[in-house]
């Protein structure tokens, strides 16, 4: 697979909401919201696996943001 084929790769476009249950459904469980982004964390072993999901509607792929940096 040539490298121009993955920016090619169209991703959905979901809701930090959307976001958010799906990880609470894969056993994280929420434990602060700093204004618009909310901290989830999930123990797994002796690791503590910490994510912070922003609550922007809709929550754009990486690849959109990328390209919004390599325009820069």
């Amino acid at each position: 697979m040539l490298s121009s084929q993955v920016y090619q790769m169209k991703l959905p476009v979901v809701s930090g909401e959307k976001v958010i249950k799906a990880f609470l459904d894969a056993g994280f469980v929420k434990v602060r919201q700093h204004g618009s982004h909310v901290r989830l964390e999930k123990i797994e072993g002796n690791d503590t696996i910490k994510l912070t999901v922003p609550l922007h509607n809709p929550m754009y792929p990486f690849q959109k943001v990328w390209s919004n940096v390599k325009s820069m």
